[in-house]
């Protein structure tokens, strides 16, 4: 081992800290640094922000993990970069210097344990880390076989300094919830339930892209976005849900499991980005011409 220092850029989200935490399992005797990234469309600024207090030359290994850091090969294509990733965005981009993993994939952690696990066939991680990296895989994938792998991630975002507070918590892997956690997941439903409804009003129609018509539920809400969704996908059998923050300005949209929507396109379209199943834009004039096509519907759901 060397003298030098090795740091890990992940994102900030369940799947995020579950790669960083299954990285240090299979490298137990490395004191990474850790720069949890809210989202790949402020990677680039954050970097720079760290490389004002850093020397990147100076470090032995810089991973980047559930990153698509496309558009930043400038900053990251150098040869002590390892970048680690599973969105089908990130796949055509090519690096000439860092070592890539970048494959579809079901999540960033699954992808991680499968890479290291290989190189590291001695390593045997514990039957409570590999359940951690399971639930994780389902509620990253959206699988949702589990009902554990939503109450993680509600636990997750409930927590306060949740990224660092998880890490102590599930370092050795998952066994379980706690009755704290499990007052947690209580107090997230129960305040779901009240948002719902509140909810007098939807707005419901079709929208045609490329030729193909897609049923499309939007409504006003400003969190409990994939809940919400998962929701009205079932009632209103929507293919796609989009939801309008009025606080932001900022619309989010998600697709059904049934629906071919390339949804990180569409929200490209509108001034945004994402992913196939789910992306985010700001309410620009795409958003508002597609609004007028829609029709308001009661909704009680009392």
């Amino acid at each position: 081992m060397t003298d030098k220092k090795t740091c890990i850029f992940t994102h900030l989200d369940l799947d995020g800290v579950v790669s960083y935490l299954t990285t240090t399992w299979f490298y137990p005797n490395i004191p990474f640094e850790i720069v949890p990234v809210r989202s790949a469309y402020e990677f680039r600024q954050i970097y720079l922000n760290w490389c004002l207090n850093h020397k990147p030359d100076e470090y032995e290994r810089i991973y980047i993990l559930d990153l698509d850091v496309s558009g930043n090969e400038d900053l990251v294509d150098n040869s002590n970069f390892i970048i680690i990733d599973h969105h089908s965005t990130h796949e055509k981009t090519e690096y000439k210097h860092a070592k890539a993993f970048v494959k579809k994939y079901t999540s960033a952690c699954k992808l991680i344990y499968k890479i290291l696990s290989a190189k590291f066939p001695s390593t045997q991680l514990t039957p409570q880390q590999k359940t951690l990296i399971a639930l994780t895989d389902d509620y990253d994938s959206y699988t949702l076989k589990s009902p554990l792998s939503k109450n993680l991630n509600t636990v997750y975002w409930s927590l306060t300094d949740n990224f660092n507070t998880f890490c102590k918590i599930f370092k050795r892997g998952f066994f379980g919830f706690s009755i704290q956690q499990q007052s947690m997941i209580k107090i997230y439903q129960d305040s779901f339930n009240t948002y719902y409804n509140n909810i007098n009003e939807i707005y419901v129609g079709e929208i045609c892209i490329d030729d193909k018509s897609y049923k499309v539920c939007s409504l006003l809400a400003d969190k409990y976005i994939n809940d919400l969704s998962d929701i009205f996908f079932i009632s209103e059998q929507a293919d796609v849900v989009i939801l309008y923050n009025h606080k932001l300005n900022k619309v989010y949209i998600r697709r059904n499991k049934s629906c071919d929507l390339n949804v990180g396109k569409l929200c490209e379209s509108w001034g945004g980005g994402g992913h196939e199943a789910a992306g985010g834009c700001p309410a620009s004039e795409g958003f508002i011409e597609m609004s007028k096509s829609l029709k308001a519907k009661p909704l009680n759901n009392i």
